[in-house]
């Protein structure tokens, strides 16, 4: 698995001031899908965004325009899951709150919900599907993962389980 590091932020004080030291932890990375916003919903920022298990991502605002860059995440085993959106002009958070296939998106002062396009979170199938280990209610403590990938692999459900990511 190779990691992606940023500079310090440009914009938005929810963020860690170093991005240095973030790469992307196992358990953002079952968290890598397409999200989009529920159509109806009163936004004037992003209604989609699709993170990639390489540590990029593409979003699209209301207004048409879109924005790319990299994200990041602390290392952590449990929720809440904040990851690091960065281009070369901002620096927004998302959140995964709950094992629910939303993501809260935080940018310029606007915070919406988005629903995942796939299935991301656990999945005992997928799991054992692509010769991972299920740890059922027991998940690894190193990743908080129910899922665990045999070694150069990570768990990204919505690309189908167990996958090399660079």
């Amino acid at each position: 698995m190779s990691f992606v590091a940023c500079g310090p932020a440009t914009k938005d004080a929810s963020s860690p001031a170093d991005h240095a030291t973030l790469s992307r932890s196992a358990l953002a990375l079952e968290f890598a899908d397409t999200y989009d916003v529920p159509a109806g919903t009163p936004t004037s920022g992003v209604v989609s965004v699709d993170l990639a298990p390489a540590g990029t991502y593409a979003a699209t605002m209301a207004d048409g325009s879109t924005e790319q860059g990299t994200w990041t995440s602390p290392v952590g085993a449990q929720l809440p899951v904040t990851l690091y959106l960065k281009s070369a002009t901002n620096v927004w958070t998302a959140q995964v709150l709950a094992l629910d296939g939303n993501l809260t998106l935080s940018r310029d002062g606007e915070t919406v919900v988005a629903a995942s396009e796939h299935t991301v979170g656990p999945s005992e199938s997928l799991c054992d599907g692509t010769d991972g280990k299920w740890m059922d209610d027991d998940v690894d403590a190193n990743t908080g993962l129910n899922c665990v990938c045999k070694m150069g692999f990570a768990y990204v459900p919505s690309h189908g389980g167990c996958i090399v990511v660079h």
